[in-house]
């Protein structure tokens, strides 16, 4: 029995396929899923942050080196040459990564297991994934980190198959890329540099193969490093440079502390449940219990595993607002994890057909689980200590909506802050980001870029007089719409739908 599960987890070279046509219809429907329901407008959190940064050609920003996100940057640079400043056109860079992270994940799971079948389980069960839909549909820089990462691992599964150097190497660049794009891909190079030592040690590479493979990280990782060394040598400051780089400007205590709160454990167990409404965690469990003793070799499942490992102990204590996004990694481990356990599971029962039918009809309607999940929450209140009542938005289905076509919000926000400012009028923002928003809908509609500041700015009271004196406009834009937190120096906020204009 153990030799005919190995055989069919792909040992040897009968068990192999020919990938390249299950890559390309990999791709193609995941593209044609995620193009169809990306967010056409501008987005809140750091989406339009980073499309206003990717306009003006910002390539830093304001809050420090960490959230630079420089390949992400260029690539978006480079959407905007092509297609133009729309702002679906940067975020379909996400959901062409989005999409090619899909593949990679059938390309890795098919090369693992030399069977189609389980490669399709496990793209399938990421491609509908409640997080990575939503971030594959909006402008932000996950899907390229996981793209990265998924086709390291796939790197990593030819290089042990294979006895492959190269792959290895090539693996290592592609993580570089990782960190160009992310920090968190950096919990992913720990583990390469431990592999490639223990590699060396073995004998199983020469010096100068993992030379070659440091070499390679090194240039992947360049559009970062030349950062860096640029913001050292403008600064003078070494300490702070790194500070920047490590943590940008204000999040050391989340990465270095976080914690178990209430909010994180409560993310912690709902997030995983609401992605894989469906077969998928039993298979990955089932992997993870089953790898080793079915054919997978050890030091491959070592080093998954640790990838894995390492990525869920960060994300989860990692105590920040959009906690969720920061398990993408893990759900790609994971995912490549239920690709071996389904291949396991029908080798061991290859009768059982029944769980293959049911596994796909789940699969098929994890996307309607989402609606229900929606509905139940919205009934029992649950995220009522969460809710962030930003204007016009319903957080219900922000959160819980994958599909963000459908969310229009910060959009309609911007264009009745526009529409109520007037010529020359004084925005006062409660929620810094959504100055961008603003700032980025303006220049859609052939505006200047209006005057703003935001309400804890000392200089607020003075610029909100002088624009009252001089007849002009001042529109606030609170944090929650409900409740405004800033009171003008004269007059009284009056509410205009979600927003508010100073009247005298």
């Amino acid at each position: 029995m153990a030799n005919h599960v190995e055989g069919a987890l792909g040992a040897g070279d009968s068990g192999r396929i020919d990938l390249r046509p299950g890559w390309a219809i990999a791709f193609a429907a995941s593209l044609l899923l995620y193009g169809l329901t990306a967010n056409r407008g501008v987005q809140w959190a750091d989406s339009t942050h980073f499309m206003y940064r990717i306009v003006h050609g910002d390539v830093t920003g304001t809050l420090g080196l960490a959230l630079a996100h420089p390949l992400h940057h260029w690539l978006g640079r480079l959407a905007v040459a092509i297609a133009g400043p729309q702002p679906v056109y940067i975020t379909w860079v996400s959901s062409v990564f989005g999409a090619i992270t899909i593949a990679n994940v059938y390309g890795c799971v098919a090369a693992l297991v030399g069977r189609s079948g389980p490669a399709i389980f496990a793209a399938g069960s990421l491609a509908v994934a409640s997080t990575f839909w939503r971030v594959s549909t909006i402008t932000e820089v996950y899907t390229l980190s996981a793209a990265l990462l998924a086709g390291t691992c796939w790197c990593l599964v030819l290089y042990v198959r294979d006895r492959r150097p190269n792959m290895l190497a090539l693996g290592c660049l592609l993580n570089g890329f990782g960190g160009a794009n992310d920090l968190q891909s950096g919990l992913t190079m720990l583990v390469l540099v431990a592999l490639t030592l223990i590699e060396l040690r073995a004998r199983r590479l020469t010096l100068l193969q993992a030379s070659f493979a440091a070499l390679a990280y090194l240039v992947g990782v360049m559009p970062y490093g030349a950062l860096v060394i640029g913001e050292w040598v403008r600064t003078g400051d070494f300490v702070a440079t790194v500070r920047s780089a490590l943590f940008g400007t204000m999040w050391a205590d989340a990465v270095l502390g976080g914690g178990l709160s209430r909010r994180v454990l409560l993310v912690d167990i709902a997030y995983p449940l609401l992605n894989f409404p469906n077969l998928l965690l039993p298979a990955a469990a089932f992997g993870l219990w089953q790898a080793k003793r079915f054919g997978v070799d050890a030091r491959l499942w070592r080093t998954l595993g640790a990838i894995l490992a390492i990525q869920a102990v960060f994300a989860l204590r990692y105590d920040v607002v959009e906690q969720y996004n920061f398990f993408i990694p893990m759900y790609v481990l994971l995912v490549v994890f239920a690709g071996i356990g389904a291949a396991a599971f029908t080798a061991l029962h290859p009768d059982l057909r029944i769980v293959a039918r049911l596994a796909l009809v789940l699969l098929v309607a994890t996307p309607g689980t989402y609606e229900i999940a929606k509905s139940i929450a919205r009934s029992g209140d649950v995220l009522h200590d969460f809710a962030r009542h930003k204007p016009y938005r319903d957080d219900y289905e922000y959160l819980m909506t994958p599909w963000t076509v459908v969310e229009d919000s910060a959009e309609r926000m911007s264009r009745q802050a526009l529409a109520l400012l007037g010529e020359d009028g004084l925005v006062v923002f409660e929620d810094h980001m959504a100055h961008y928003c603003i700032a980025y809908q303006a220049m859609l509609e052939g505006r200047g870029e209006p005057r703003a500041i935001p309400d804890r700015d000392p200089r607020m009271d003075a610029m909100v007089r002088e624009a009252l004196i001089a007849g002009k406009h001042v529109v606030l834009v609170p944090w929650d719409r409900d409740h405004p937190r800033s009171a003008p120096p004269l007059g009284h906020w009056q509410r205009e739908g979600d927003l508010y204009v100073l009247a005298p």
